[in-house]
C-alpha cells in the first residue's frame, strides 16, 4: 500500500493506482486497520494536494479561504460524530448535515478557482487529487455506521427495520456519489479499479458467494463493530503505551534509526531548475520524498493506534513500520557515506574491531554509573572509562588522516550493528524463550504454561479411556478449546451442580471458587494453577515525577535496566512494596484456576470407577432441596434490565435492588418486580486520569445502606462510590496501591455495610 502510494505521487503511474486498490481491498477482506490506514493516506494526500495547488496558483488566496473553510467544517462534522457531545440531542445530526454541506460546498468551490486558473486536465492530472478521488470513493459505502449512530441506533442491530433501511439507504446514496467523484476524476479508469475492489470484497465477505447477507453484514457491520469497541477500550493501556513502553523495549531500533534519518536528512535537496538553470515555473503535482512519506506514516500511526480505544501489544507492528523505513533510509545514507575501501587499506579492520570495544566499554561505563552512586560506583566504573579511553586513541590512530566525519560514521554504523544485534537477542528472546512467560511485554493476557501441564495430566492419568472432564467459568478460555477433541467433555457455565460428580476431573475458573466445595463434595484433591496473566504494569498512571524518580535513583535505574536488557525483574522485586508478585508462582496481575481430581484417581492412577461412585460421605446430602426460582429477571445485553455479567446485589430497605452490571460498567436499581428504576454510569479508566465521580471500570460488588444510600466497589478503578438511593454522586474514596497502605486498594471486588452504615 505505502510503495503504491509513494509511486503514484512520485511517477503518477497506473501500476501505482492498481498497487493501491488491491492492497486497499485485501486489507478491508482482513483487517480492521484498513480504515485507520484509509484514513492516514486520506489526510496525507490532502496536505500534498494543497501544497500543490497554491505552487500551482499565480494568486492562490481565494483557493486557500474555501479550502480552509472545507477542512474546518470538515473537522468540526467528524468531531460532533465521535465525541458525542451531551446536550445536543436531536441538534446535533442536522448540525453535522450542514457541516458537511459546507464542507462539500467550499471544497467545490476551491476546485473551481483551481480549474479556472490552470484548467480542469490539470487539475484532474494532479497525483494527490487523483489518489483522494479513488480512495475516497471506495472506502465511502463503507462509512454508513457513522450517519447510523449519529441518528440514535444501533448499526449492529440488523433486526431493527430502521437500521437496515438506513444502513441500505446509506450504500446506496454513497455508491451514488462515489461513481460521480469517479467520472469527475477519470470515467474510463474508475470502473476498473472499482471493479477490481468490490469483486474482491464481494467474494470474501459473501464466503465465495455462500452467504449473500455478508454483502451487507461487511459493508455495514465492518465499521460499526469498531466504533461500539471503542468505548470498551480493550488492554486499559494509556495513552503512551505504545511511544514510552513497547517501542522503547523492542523497536529501540527503528527509534534510533529515524533520528539518524532526521539528521542525515539536514542537507536539503537543491531545488529543481529546468535544461537551461531557469526556475520550470508551476509544476502540476507535488513531489513527497520517501524520507518524508516515511516520517509521516511513523508519526501518523503512533498517534492513531495511541488514540485508538483498543490498545495491546500485537498492534504495535502498524506503528513500527513508519519508523523502520525511515531508519532503513538513514542507515543507507549512513552506510553509502563511508569510503569502505579506503578503509580496509587504511587500517580500517582494526579500527572497527577498536570501535566494537569502545562501545562494550561505553555500555559497561553506563550500566557501572547507573548501578552504583559514590566512590563504589566510580570505582565500578574506573575500568571501563580506561578501557573506553584506549580503544578511542587507538582507534583515531589507525585511522589518522581520515576525515573526521568518516571516523564518526564508523562508530555510528558499529552502533546500529550493536542494535541491531540487541534488536534479534530481544526478538529471540520473545519467541523461544520468554513467549509464553509474563516477564516478556508482549506476553498479554496470555495463558500461563498451567493450562497446558494440566491438558497433559489428564491425558496421561486417563491413558487409553480418557476421562470425563467439566469445565466453568472463566476456565472457559483455553478449554473450551483444548478440549473440543474430548469425547466426554462439559461446560458447566457458572452454576456447579451436584451433577459434577459424575466427572473425573473439574477445573473452575477463579469466578467460582467459593462455589466448588459444596457441589462436588468430599470426594476430589484439589490443586490451585494459574490460568492467564498480564505483563508487569507498574507503568500504569506514570507521571513526571514517577519518571525522574527512575533516572535519578541509581538502584531503580539499574533496577528497569535488567528489566530492559534481560527481563531480569529480580532486582525491581527488591525495591517493591510487593516483592512476590514479580515471583511466577504468584506473579501479579493474573487469573487463577483451580482443578478437582478424584481421590481414587489420584490413589490409582488410570482407574475409572463407575460413574456416580462416592468416594466420601456428602455433609451437603441431608441438606438438599431443589426449589424452582420464585422470580428471574433480565436478559444478556446493553439496555436497562440487561446484564452483562452482574456479579453483585444488594436489596435496600424498601425492597428495591440494586445490580452491579459488571460488563456494562454500571449499576441498576430495580424494584422488587423487577422493572427499572434507575440506571448509572459509564465506562471509565481511572489509570487515565479520567474517571469523574458516577463512572466505572468492571464494578464488581455493591451494598444499601441503613439509610438507603449505595456503594459501589469500582474494582478496577481501585476505590469505593457512595451514591444517594436515586444515583446521585456523593463521595468515593481510594488510591491505588498493591501495599498495606490505609485507604489503598487493588480490585476491590466485595462489600458490606453494616447497621450503623459502616463499610
Amino acid at each position: 500500500f505505502l510503495y503504491g502510494l509513494w509511486r503514484v505521487l512520485e511517477r503518477n503511474d497506473a501500476a501505482g493506482l492498481w498497487l493501491v486498490t488491491l492492497s486497499t481491498a485485501l486489507h478491508f477482506v482482513i483487517k480492521e486497520t484498513a480504515f485507520l490506514y484509509t484514513a492516514q493516506a486520506l489526510v496525507l494526500l490532502l496536505g500534498v494536494f494543497l501544497a500543490a495547488a497554491v505552487r500551482m496558483l499565480p494568486n492562490p488566496r481565494p483557493f486557500q479561504l474555501y479550502a480552509a473553510g472545507a477542512v474546518t467544517a470538515g473537522l468540526a462534522a467528524l468531531a460532533l460524530t465521535l465525541l458525542e457531545p451531551a446536550g445536543m440531542g436531536a441538534v446535533r445530526p442536522l448540525l453535522v448535515l450542514a457541516l458537511v454541506a459546507g464542507a462539500a460546498g467550499c471544497a467545490l468551490g476551491a476546485l473551481r478557482r483551481l480549474a479556472g486558473a490552470v484548467g480542469w486536465d490539470a487539475v484532474r492530472g494532479m497525483p494527490s487529487l487523483g489518489l483522494l478521488a479513488l480512495l475516497g470513493s471506495l472506502v465511502l459505502p463503507l462509512l454508513g455506521p457513522f450517519p447510523v449512530s449519529l441518528l440514535g441506533f444501533d448499526p449492529l442491530d440488523f433486526t431493527n427495520p430502521t437500521v437496515l433501511l438506513l444502513d441500505v439507504g446509506w450504500i446506496v446514496l454513497a455508491l451514488g456519489i462515489s461513481i460521480a467523484v469517479g467520472i469527475g476524476w477519470n470515467p474510463a479508469a474508475w470502473w476498473r479499479y472499482a471493479g477490481l475492489f468490490w469483486a474482491i470484497f464481494a467474494v470474501f465477505y459473501t464466503t465465495f458467494f455462500s452467504n449473500p447477507g455478508g454483502l451487507l453484514n461487511g459493508a455495514a457491520g465492518g465499521l460499526g463493530y469498531w466504533l461500539t469497541q471503542q468505548a470498551e477500550q480493550k488492554g486499559g493501556q494509556p495513552h503512551y503505551y505504545y511511544a514510552l513502553i513497547l517501542m522503547p523495549l523492542y523497536e529501540f531500533l527503528a527509534y534510533a534509526g529515524t533520528l539518524l534519518a532526521v539528521v542525515m536528512a539536514r542537507h536539503r535537496r537543491p531545488a529543481q531548475t529546468g535544461p537551461d538553470g531557469a526556475d520550470p515555473g508551476p509544476q502540476p503535482g507535488a513531489r513527497l520524498s520517501f524520507l518524508g512519506l516515511s516520517l509521516y506514516w511513523a508519526c501518523s500511526s503512533l498517534l492513531v493506534f495511541s488514540l485508538a480505544g483498543e490498545r495491546m501489544p500485537w498492534l504495535t507492528v502498524h506503528i513500527t513500520l513508519g519508523f523502520l523505513l525511515a531508519a532503513g533510509w538513514g542507515l543507507g545514507r549512513l552506510v553509502d557515506g563511508l569510503d569502505w575501501r579506503a578503509g580496509l587499506r587504511r587500517g580500517g579492520l582494526p579500527a572497527a574491531l577498536l570501535g566494537l570495544l569502545f562501545l562494550a566499554a561505553l555500555a559497561s561505563l553506563g550500566q557501572a554509573f547507573s548501578a552504583g552512586e559514590g566512590p563504589a560506583g566510580l570505582g565500578q566504573a574506573l575500568l571501563p572509562l580506561l578501557a573506553g579511553a584506549a580503544c578511542l586513541v587507538g582507534m583515531f590512530y589507525l585511522l589518522r588522516g581520515w576525515p573526521a566525519g568518516q571516523v564518526y560514521r564508523l562508530l555510528a554504523v558499529e552502533g546500529f550493528l550493536v542494535l541491531g544485534v540487541l534488536t534479534a537477542r530481544a526478538a529471540y528472546r520473545a519467541a523461544f524463550i520468554d513467549y509464553d512467560s509474563a516477564a516478556e511485554y508482549l506476553v498479554y493476557a496470555h495463558a500461563a504454561p498451567a493450562p497446558k501441564q494440566v491438558l497433559a495430566q489428564i491425558e496421561a492419568l486417563g491413558g487409553e479411556q480418557p476421562l470425563r472432564v467439566a469445565y466453568g467459568g472463566e476456565a472457559l478460555y483455553p478449554y473450551w478449546w483444548y478440549l473440543r477433541r474430548t469425547p466426554e467433555a462439559y461446560y458447566f457455565g457458572t452454576t456447579p451442580t451436584r451433577q459434577l460428580r459424575q466427572y473425573d476431573v473439574v477445573i473452575a475458573g477463579e469466578d467460582l471458587l467459593g462455589q466448588m466445595e459444596p457441589a462436588l463434595g468430599e470426594g476430589y484433591h484439589s490443586f490451585d494453577y494459574q490460568r492467564l496473566w498480564w505483563p508487569n504494569q507498574d507503568y500504569w498512571g506514570l507521571t513526571w515525577a514517577r519518571a525522574w524518580g527512575v533516572v535519578a535513583d541509581p538502584a531503580m535505574r539499574s533496577a528497569v535496566w535488567q528489566i530492559w536488557l534481560n527481563r531480569d525483574y529480580r532486582a525491581y522485586a527488591r525495591l517493591s512494596s510487593s516483592p512476590q508478585q514479580f515471583e511466577a508462582p504468584t506473579w501479579s496481575p493474573s487469573r487463577r484456576m483451580r482443578v478437582y481430581v478424584r481421590k481414587d484417581l489420584v490413589a490409582w492412577p488410570g482407574a475409572r470407577p463407575p460413574a456416580g461412585t462416592e468416594t466420601d460421605e456428602d455433609p451437603y446430602a441431608a441438606r438438599l432441596n431443589g426449589p424452582a426460582p420464585l422470580q428471574s429477571i433480565g436478559a444478556a445485553g446493553e439496555q436497562p434490565g440487561q446484564f452483562q455479567s452482574p456479579r453483585g446485589l444488594a436489596v435496600a430497605p424498601d425492597g428495591s435492588l440494586y445490580v452491579a452490571d459488571t460488563d456494562n460498567h454500571r449499576v441498576q436499581h430495580l424494584a422488587p418486580d423487577g422493572s427499572v428504576l434507575q440506571v448509572w454510569g459509564q465506562y471509565a479508566d481511572a489509570g487515565q486520569g479520567t474517571a469523574p465521580g458516577g463512572t466505572f471500570n468492571e464494578p464488581w460488588d455493591v451494598a444499601a445502606g441503613p439509610d438507603g444510600t449505595v456503594y459501589v466497589a469500582d474494582t478496577w478503578n481501585h476505590r469505593i462510590q457512595h451514591f444517594s438511593a436515586r444515583g446521585d454522586f456523593i463521595d468515593m474514596w481510594g488510591t491505588f496501591g498493591q501495599g498495606q497502605q490505609p485507604d489503598a486498594f487493588w480490585g476491590p471486588r466485595s462489600l458490606a455495610v453494616d447497621g450503623e452504615g459502616r463499610v
